[in-house]
């Protein structure tokens, strides 16, 4: 290099042209430099040397964490199984292991966007939602809220472009938590429109509570015989005790409680063992009388009801502006109803709207009160048989059929005689139930003749399945006689009389595996069953008897139903195993039991069991044969004259079952009239009517399932065909007309047969719309229809819609490790290339690492923004910050050049 005239030699003080430093021939300006450049100092030394240490304890993390989530990670047929089909859902991969506090996101339009910034939590639910069980029936207490995101991608539009987001996260104490493993759920797209495959992703959050229990398993309700329900859970190793929560959730009153409702050390909890206080006898509480019992009956579960019918009754009776109809203003109506709508909503009963859904929660304490997650039960297959409350209404007007306190019943025609004797209780379905009192003379030992010619005698009267009584005044003994035998006499025409017991368990140990896969059990003569294939084994397996089920490959999916479920579509929907199992199902036993990292289903039978099976096989057979126009509407009306003619009602077992005779008692007195009685007794009870029926279908290749439902004030059971793709009903007991059957209830659509209400207690939920559904308004894909309609929300205009909601492809711990170990990589580069370098190399080293020390602030407001990797801003977010460093290495690169510029400057300064 050399310098013009103008400018003096370094350190020479003269003027005029000099030479340049001089250069070794054959070696470059780098080269020299190269060669002088100092070694690392000690201090350096440590830095990078601990810099280099941090980079291997987190290479080390990030390896565990991703072979921490590969051995989590599984597949859709782990996660889904047939439970939730591919071909009703758009089954996404599942996500293990979320951090409690995750966010999902779904884009919306301007119009979606508005609407939903003025409805409600379960408006939101219509379009994205997290549920707690694979029924996708109920959504956990989650928190919907709205983002708008603006765009500045450039002066002239900034702040005119904007994004709108729908955002669900859990709750805002604990986030997700308390239910071990979820289903999130979008119903619509961006535009409000409905997917035709809703989206349905499977994940789990890690367990940040600190208690190693696993949750109760296999919880199971009963109803008594005194209509109080008891609910049963198996042990778990370790836990001191449980605890038992109720759930409700009604979507269009926006309701989601969740309840405890005790503590126990026992395995079971009776909902009248403690008062609405506290456990009655327990933490100061006073022990519960009889009469607070009898009066309160399930009082932990009324608040299902909102409105129920006998309410809804005494509305539409009521003139307007009296008080009676202001009392009906009390109950809660939904925004969004005009007042002629809220008028008609309070004048009749629907039970979507009234009743709330209800489930019942188990979980486990240890010793800290640390809780496992929560294993639930519904109420919906016990709801037709629990009573809450008496109907008010109902029994006042029956009560004043008697417009005398000392009238002969007798005397009475026949319709107000029936009124005065019936009762009327609420169930938990908020449906009227209508009983017929059962009376005995009090202190018959103090009767007095004349004081009873006089007045009359009184009567103390029970209503069976309750723990109601009351008080009742008959002219004489005989007329309480006739009362009694007119009571019986009723009884005994009832056909409503479905009983649905609970699973018997067996305490036996389980032995051996002996179960087979579908197909190889040799029991298709008996037409096994399922409307799933886990239900199909297990369908198989119990007819061909065997004793040791492994139902691993079915239970071990993650969104597999309880085998109790299974279990009890099972018995519902196979003819041969409730004749098996009996009335009360006691003939057929279970225990579900781990072995080995196996889940068997230990079974015991009764020893009738298998002759029972055979002698209804063969019966069957011959009614078959008599059927000749094959699986036709012909067919299945052979089937209800063949009925007709060969069975009739038994009267004497509907008499037992309405006097509120126990399932014991009920199975010992009338063994057949539950199950196989109307083709081998002759007589049988709706059920019997409807078993039979579906035998005989089964045989003429008729596809038919049992449907059990409500009816006249009273549990129903009838059958459901599948005739030219449609699912028709049919009742042959109701059509029973003695020598013929008529075709009142003969073929109709399905859920329209006169005074039928069906319920979701037959098949596993999953399969009940593939069934013909329930009619329900909120079922299936109808239910976010409805709610668009309830609302009366306008329809939105078309727009392109954005993306679907997003995930994270990565957990954000891993995500974190990853962005520290390539800024410490590059921060120790940087560090090398400053001490063997010159001036511009510490002038480029301070410039990188301020880009670093702003992309890392940067990420980490971000992070903090959005707690977690839940979206594809968060995705690409973390790239941005990757790449900071490599451009960062490129655009403060430093060369020889710079090098001389800074000597220079600063010889000249020294000059």
């Amino acid at each position: 290099m050399t310098y013009p005239p103008q400018y003096p030699y370094p350190g020479s003080g003269e003027q005029g042209p000099k030479r340049g430093p001089r250069i070794p021939r054959g070696r470059s300006r780098s080269a020299r430099q190269t060669a002088a450049k100092p070694a690392l100092g000690t201090p350096t030394k440590i830095v990078v040397a601990i810099l280099a240490a941090v980079i291997a304890v987190l290479s080390v993390m990030a390896v565990m964490t991703t072979v921490d989530l590969w051995s989590k990670a599984i597949s859709n047929e782990t996660a889904y199984g047939t439970q939730l089909s591919a071909d009703h859902y758009d089954l996404q991969h599942p996500l293990i292991d979320l951090d409690p506090k995750q966010e999902f996101t779904m884009t919306v339009s301007p119009t979606v966007d508005r609407q939903l910034r003025e409805r409600s939590d379960a408006w939101g639910c219509t379009f994205l939602c997290v549920y707690a069980d694979a029924d996708l029936t109920l959504p956990v207490n989650l928190k919907h809220k709205m983002r708008t995101m603006s765009s500045t991608s450039s002066r002239h539009n900034r702040g005119k472009s904007r994004t709108y987001d729908l955002v669900v996260n859990g709750n805002e104490i604990g986030g997700w938590g308390g239910y071990g493993q979820y289903w999130l759920v979008q119903w619509k797209d961006g535009d409000g429109e409905a997917l035709a495959k809703p989206k349905v992703t499977y994940f789990t959050v890690e367990d940040k509570r600190g208690a190693a229990l696993d949750k109760p398993r296999n919880p199971i309700l009963s109803v008594g015989e005194d209509g109080i329900v008891t609910v049963s859970w198996d042990a778990v190793d370790g836990a001191k005790a449980y605890r038992v929560q109720r759930i409700t959730y009604n979507p269009i009153h926006d309701i989601y409680e969740t309840a405890s409702l005790a503590d126990t050390d026992a395995t079971s909890l009776r909902m009248d063992s403690y008062d609405t206080d506290g456990p009655c006898g327990e933490d100061g509480q006073p022990q519960c009388d009889a009469e607070e019992q009898a009066r309160d009956m399930n009082d932990s579960l009324d608040g299902l009801v909102e409105q129920s019918e006998d309410e809804a009754t005494e509305c539409a009776d009521a003139d307007a502006d009296t008080s009676e109809y202001l009392t009906c203003l009390s109950w809660s109506i939904p925004n969004g109803y005009s007042r002629e709508q809220m008028d008609q909503l309070q004048r009749q009963f629907d039970p979507a709207m009234d009743v709330s859904r209800g489930w019942i929660g188990v979980m486990a304490l240890d010793e800290q009160k640390h809780e496992s997650p929560l294993s639930i039960v519904s109420l919906d297959s016990v709801a037709a048989d629990v009573p809450i409350d008496e109907a008010t209404y109902a029994n006042v007007a029956a009560k004043a059929v008697l417009s005398q306190r000392n009238v002969a019943r007798s005397s009475l025609d026949e319709e107000t005689q029936r009124a005065a004797a019936t009762y009327h209780v609420t169930m938990l379905n908020g449906r009227t139930k209508a009983i017929y009192k059962e009376c005995r003379q009090k202190d018959p030992e103090r009767y007095d003749e004349a004081i009873a010619a006089a007045i009359g005698i009184q009567a103390t009267c029970t209503v069976p399945g309750t723990k109601y009584t009351t008080e009742e005044w008959f002219q004489s003994v005989k007329d309480l006689e006739h009362y009694q035998d007119k009571v019986a006499a009723w009884n005994r025409t009832q056909t409503s009389t479905l009983l649905q017991p609970a699973i018997a368990r067996t305490s036996e140990a389980a032995g051996a595996v002996d179960s087979r896969p579908i197909g190889g059990n040799g029991v298709e003569q008996y037409k096994p069953f399922g409307s799933s294939e886990y239900a199909r084994y297990i369908a198989e397996n119990l007819l061909a008897m065997h004793t040791n089920i492994d139902i691993t490959q079915y239970a071990d999916v993650r969104s597999a139903p309880g085998w109790t479920d299974v279990v009890e579509e099972v018995l519902v929907q196979n003819p041969y195993l409730r004749v098996m199992a009996g009335a009360d199902l006691s003939g057929i036993a279970f225990a579900q039991t781990d072995q080995d990292g196996s889940q068997i289903l230990h079974v015991h039978y009764d020893p009738q069991a298998q002759s029972r099976r055979d002698a209804f096989h063969t019966r069957v057979m011959q009614a078959a044969a008599e059927i000749t126009a094959g699986p036709t509407s012909e067919g299945a009306a052979q089937i209800e004259a063949y009925l007709a003619r060969h069975a009739a009602p038994d009267a004497d077992a509907s008499a037992a079952y309405m006097s509120g005779a126990s399932l014991a008692s009920l199975a010992k007195d009338h063994p057949d009239a539950w199950t196989d009685g109307a083709l081998t007794t002759g007589k049988g009870t709706d059920s019997s009517y409807a078993l039979c029926f579906d035998a005989i279908a089964d045989q003429i290749g008729l596809s038919s399932v049992l449907v059990t439902g409500w009816m006249a004030g009273g549990p129903h059971i009838w059958n459901r065909v599948l005739l030219d793709g449609q699912w028709r009903d049919i009742d042959a007991a109701r059509d029973d007309a003695g020598d013929h059957a008529t075709d009142t209830y003969r073929l109709k659509d399905a859920n329209t047969l006169d005074g039928h209400t069906t319920d979701t207690r037959w098949l596993l939920h999953a399969s009940i719309d593939s069934c013909g559904g329930t009619g329900s308004k909120l079922e299936g894909d109808d239910y976010q229809t409805a709610f668009a309609d309830l609302y009366d929300a306008a329809k939105p205009p078309q727009h392109t819609s954005g993306p679907s909601w997003t995930v994270p492809s990565l957990p954000p711990r891993l995500a974190l490790e990853i962005m520290a170990i390539a800024y410490l990589a590059f921060t120790i580069r940087f560090i090398l290339e400053r001490r063997k370098g010159g001036a511009a190399a510490r002038q480029a080293f301070r410039r990188r690492m301020v880009a670093l020390a702003l992309a890392a602030i940067c990420f980490s407001v971000g992070f903090c923004k959005y707690g977690d990797m839940s979206n594809t801003r968060g995705i690409v977010a973390l790239l941005v910050a990757l790449a900071v460093p490599p451009l960062a290495a490129l655009w403060s690169k430093p060369d020889a050049e710079d090098d001389d510029r800074h000597t220079l400057r600063r010889m000249r300064r020294r000059g």
